[in-house]
């Protein structure tokens, strides 16, 4: 189990936030007490809290494709890494790590956005492409790693867990009562509902 979080400036006149993040990520330290491992551009900052599995001397995080252009913070396993790995290899990929991760940031390389219908596994991510200034989230498919978002004043903050959103500026502690309703009726909130108003889940 890891741990990733981060903040996105959508303003030209808005820099991403250092300093939060790397409080958000340590929030997480108990998904993740190995290491911890940042990445920071004007716009975009991500954080990593890992606990080492797979690549457990080469597996720090953030990871990134060979020419430095696409950075990626990882929580939770790809099942068939080997293979993509090999496909990958076959194709001229170069890889440095041992690591599942690795695969994310070559399979985009290669295949764009729908290299995610490729992965096999529990997983969320976030992948940031300084090309073309695109940063993407996702989950698994069975939505078994979680990942929780806001957007406000053009700026988006999403971390593995609420509790890490809380320690950002601009998180937004409205209760919605209506996803509270739906709780005490079925004992579950579906996606993409918290119990914050404007706090949402992924949706897987």
């Amino acid at each position: 189990m890891c741990g990733i979080a981060g903040h996105c400036t959508l303003a030209s006149n808005q820099k991403a936030n250092f300093n939060i993040v790397e409080k958000m990520t340590s929030a997480l330290g108990h998904r993740g007490p190995d290491d911890d491992g940042f990445f920071q551009s004007k716009y975009v900052t991500l954080g990593h809290k890992r606990l080492s599995i797979i690549g457990l001397e080469d597996g720090k995080q953030p990871i990134f494709n060979n020419d430095g252009t696409i950075c990626v913070v990882f929580n939770g396993c790809i099942y068939n890494y080997p293979e993509l790995k090999i496909e990958l290899e076959k194709k001229g990929y170069l890889f440095k790590t041992n690591t599942d991760t690795e695969v994310l940031v070559h399979m985009y390389q290669e295949y764009g956005i729908a290299f995610i219908k490729r992965l096999n596994g529990m997983f969320s991510f976030a992948l940031y492409d300084q090309a073309k200034d695109r940063v993407l989230i996702a989950r698994d498919r069975f939505g078994v790693k979680p990942l929780y978002y806001q957007i406000k004043n053009n700026q988006i903050i999403f971390a593995s867990e609420i509790k890490a959103l809380k320690q950002s500026h601009i998180f937004d502690s409205q209760i919605d009562y209506e996803a509270l309703g739906i709780f005490l009726s079925t004992y579950y909130i579906p996606e993409p509902w918290t119990s914050f108003k404007n706090i949402k889940r992924l949706q897987s």
